[in-house]
């Protein structure tokens, strides 16, 4: 016999109780932004910082040049570059004491780059002499791609009574959660708390402790309610 079961959190939900990353309001709350690139491959020349350090309510404009060594996703990819590989790599982080202060210093920012020969087709990308995006670090590379195989193709193919050969294509798909990307982090001298919309809290506290040299047990990562991930927040 079935028996019908009420959500755990299905009243919070529907009465609008629930508690989101976006609720969380922390006692002297910052705000942050990415400064992102608008091309898709460009070697950055040094950012003029100063005009957005003076600006009131301006706490922190970060640049490559200032988190050089720190980096993320097993060590491979760092958090600013100064090496832009794609329309919207991060090239600078700015904290602000408000949404207006922090719209000013990123007006104030002024970057510019040497653009770098690239192609945006992924056939032309395999052609030899292409053009290499990602030079100077591994990217996203996580084990072994181990290969299978299974019968013969070309005997396969020879034998069907019908073959179609055909190139098709169609624009990329990207999932868009009701919950955005987010994290809200306060840190009173010992203990780091960050409200995190994740698919895994453990593996977020894991990746701050370790980037940050704090031991686990002075990290901890809250996700009470969280708005949809679909495998992007698995790990973030």
């Amino acid at each position: 016999m079935r028996h019908a079961h009420t959500r755990l959190e299905a009243v919070a939900k529907v009465t609008g109780r629930a508690t989101y990353t976006s609720d969380v309001r922390a006692a002297g709350l910052l705000e942050a932004a990415i400064v992102r690139s608008a091309v898709p491959h460009a070697r950055v020349r040094p950012i003029d910082v100063d005009a957005a350090r003076a600006l009131p309510g301006v706490v922190a404009v970060l640049t490559h040049a200032d988190l050089a060594d720190l980096t993320w996703y097993e060590e491979q990819s760092p958090i600013l570059t100064d090496v832009a590989r794609f329309v919207g790599d991060e090239l600078a982080v700015v904290a602000a004491d408000s949404t207006a202060a922090l719209e000013r210093a990123v007006a104030a920012l002024r970057v510019d780059g040497e653009p770098r020969e690239h192609v945006t087709d992924h056939v032309a990308a395999a052609e030899p002499g292409a053009p290499i995006v990602h030079d100077g670090f591994e990217t996203n590379v996580v084990g072994e791609t181990e290969r299978y195989e299974r019968g013969d193709v070309d005997v396969a193919l020879a034998d069907a009574a019908h073959v179609v050969v055909g190139t098709f294509t169609t624009p990329a798909q990207v999932h868009h959660p009701l919950e955005p990307h987010g994290a809200v982090v306060s840190w009173d001298g010992r203990t780091l708390t960050a409200y995190v919309s994740t698919q895994s809290v453990h593996d977020v506290r894991d990746g701050l402790a370790e980037t940050l040299g704090l031991p686990t047990n002075r990290g901890r990562v809250i996700t009470e309610h969280m708005g949809g991930g679909f495998g992007a927040k698995q790990i973030v």
